[in-house]
């Protein structure tokens, strides 16, 4: 990392009654693979990603103004209002998001990026070409 410019910022583990606790707080469903990556590190930077901890679930005012600031009347019709948001994309609108019930995606659960300078979310955390 460090020899391509980035730093990473890893945090002690959380435990799973914690990261449970954090979802029944925010009434949300993580999915398994973020659960465990809570379970290595609770919360993480890498470069200016930020992926949220079991407190940022646990407050759910934190919680909603993320998923607020995520979405637009528009995009909320869309399914974006459903899903959960994972980490902050760098920018003050940008999201990953976690899609539980795959109305974005197309009937598969799954992430979203949603980015700022585009209309609308993306079903794929893949660099568009």
């Amino acid at each position: 990392m460090k020899e391509l410019g980035g730093t990473i910022e890893l945090r002690p583990p959380a435990r799973l009654d914690a990261i449970l606790d954090g979802e029944r707080a925010a009434r949300v469903a993580l999915p398994n693979d973020y659960r465990a990556l809570l379970s290595i590190s609770n919360g993480m930077r890498l470069w200016d990603r930020e992926f949220l901890a079991t407190h940022d679930f646990a407050r759910p005012p934190r919680l909603r103004v993320a998923r607020a600031s995520s979405f637009t009347p528009s995009t909320a019709s869309a399914g974006l209002a459903d899903c959960v948001p994972l980490a902050n994309w760098g920018q003050p609108n940008d999201w990953l998001l976690y899609d539980p019930r795959g109305r974005i995606r197309g009937g598969e659960p799954g992430y979203v990026v949603m980015p700022q300078r585009r209309r609308g979310p993306r079903s794929t955390i893949s660099p568009p070409r």
